[in-house]
């Protein structure tokens, strides 16, 4: 099931016993029924729990398939380095949490505001208000688009969220949902042309901080990849999307592109620096001829 398209599949299903496919899991299902819905192909008659397809999945396909084309790569993305903030309830006997841990020997690490325990590998800080969920380092999603991998994130947190539920024997939802926030992502184009390109120029690694002092573009060989990655903590899915997968294509249809700039930039430093002699010169003689005016001032008055 992993390796097939799971939304697919959910409509096919509806599609075929006008019902929601009892296999998934709970979270999977309401996971894809939601953008199944969102999109227009399927609904809900009434509280009868009949679903019905309202149009075909092949204009969703073609979309999908047009996505991938416009990247250049069907899965030319390396989505990682997540983490979510989860805000939590009101939960009773919630200070006494470490007892509970050590009553039910489930392994956890003191921090200096609460613990630390791993669920389906990643680490997990709980504190008084909130939980933070890290995504561990070798957790990456190959994507053919920056929005493909936070829908997978997104999925993988919430299966993280269910697992830390049943451990801890709790509902962490704040009234019916889970209140998730995502304060950190990287978005990598693998076997990047602008980061061969440097390489081959010795520089390894480099980084862009926008107006808001922050990064937003980062280029390095994580594992030998050849990356250029988008890292801003709120922009990163646009600024991948919008504005360096399509730069980057046109880039790879002509790679001249950066030989070109390079002799441009070339240009503009040669120019700047006739420029800056010429206003030397101009500052010289302007003062050469104040002096002479000057001088001549002081002749005809004699």
């Amino acid at each position: 099931m992993a390796k097939k398209n799971l939304k697919l599949y959910v409509f096919n299903y509806i599609k075929k016993n006008e019902k929601l496919p009892p296999t998934m899991s709970p979270s999977k299902t309401a996971y894809y029924t939601k953008q199944l819905r969102e999109g227009g192909y399927v609904k809900k008659l009434g509280s009868s729990g009949i679903w019905k397809v309202t149009k075909p999945f092949d204009n969703l396909l073609q979309k999908k398939v047009q996505l991938m084309r416009g990247m250049g790569s069907r899965k030319g993305i390396r989505s990682h380095a997540y983490r979510f903030k989860l805000k939590i309830p009101y939960l009773e006997r919630w200070e006494d949490r470490k007892k509970y841990l050590r009553k039910q020997k489930i392994p956890f690490k003191e921090l200096p505001y609460g613990e630390c325990v791993i669920v389906r590998r990643h680490k997990v800080h709980l504190y008084n208000d909130s939980i933070l969920i890290m995504f561990y380092t070798g957790k990456s999603f190959r994507v053919a688009s920056a929005k493909e991998g936070d829908e997978k994130a997104l999925l993988e947190v919430k299966l993280t969220i269910e697992s830390l539920e049943n451990k801890l024997k709790t509902n962490l939802k704040v009234g019916r949902s889970w209140m998730i926030n995502c304060y950190s992502k990287h978005h990598a184009l693998i076997r990047n042309s602008l980061a061969k390109w440097h390489r081959a120029r010795g520089i390894n690694k480099f980084s862009i901080k926008g107006a808001d002092g922050k990064e937003w573009l980062l280029m390095d060989n994580s594992f030998n990849l050849e990356e250029l990655e988008c890292t801003h903590s709120v922009k990163a899915t646009i600024d991948t999307d919008t504005i360096v997968a399509p730069f980057m294509n046109k880039l790879r249809e002509n790679p001249v592109i950066l030989d070109d700039l390079e002799q441009k930039t070339k240009e503009i430093a040669d120019l700047k620096k006739i420029l800056h002699s010429t206003i030397e010169l101009v500052k010289s003689n302007a003062f050469l001829h104040k002096e002479l005016v000057a001088e001549v001032k002081t002749l005809t008055t004699k």
